[in-house]
């Protein structure tokens, strides 16, 4: 594994000019995604979202929340930026898988998953990873006159 994968992302931190609206999104959009592509892939195999998939499904959100840190939404560099981002999250996302894969097999969980939904997930999220930060960013980078006004005040005292 390229120890660029396991350090921080520095970049995509959060800071105080973020709108709260860039706030929640850098935030929940690398949990949520996992999760959805997860209950989407059962109900295409017919599995019940409930039970030991459930548990898959939080630990997936816990971990991808501390993992897959917060999008990152900025400018970026052309096509070897995303390539390398696509790489930091393949990487970062597979790691995620193996942990929650040895928690679910050392609690015994394991053996009552259905593998082939579980496969596709694995394999499918990290693309939905890239293509929901992708779309963000690029929704917004719309220019400003394209987007609803937005009321800004400022506070002395």
């Amino acid at each position: 594994m390229p120890t660029e994968i396991a350090r921080p992302r520095e970049f995509a931190a959060l800071n105080t000019v973020d709108s709260p609206l860039v706030f929640v999104i850098k935030c929940l959009l690398l949990p949520t995604i996992p999760v959805i592509t997860l209950f989407l892939c059962l109900k295409v195999a017919d599995e019940p979202i409930r039970g030991r998939y459930f548990l898959t499904a939080v630990l997936t959100f816990i971990g991808a929340s501390e993992l897959l840190s917060v999008a990152r939404i900025g400018p970026s560099d052309g096509l070897r930026h995303q390539a390398r981002i696509l790489l930091d999250i393949t990487g970062r996302w597979l790691v995620l898988v193996a942990l929650i894969w040895t928690l679910l097999y050392v609690s015994g969980v394991a053996r009552w998953l259905s593998y082939p939904p579980l496969l596709a997930w694995v394999v499918i999220t990290p693309v939905a990873l890239f293509i929901a930060q992708s779309g963000v960013c690029t929704a917004l980078a719309r220019p400003a006159h394209s987007r609803p006004f937005m009321r800004r005040a400022v506070i002395v005292g």
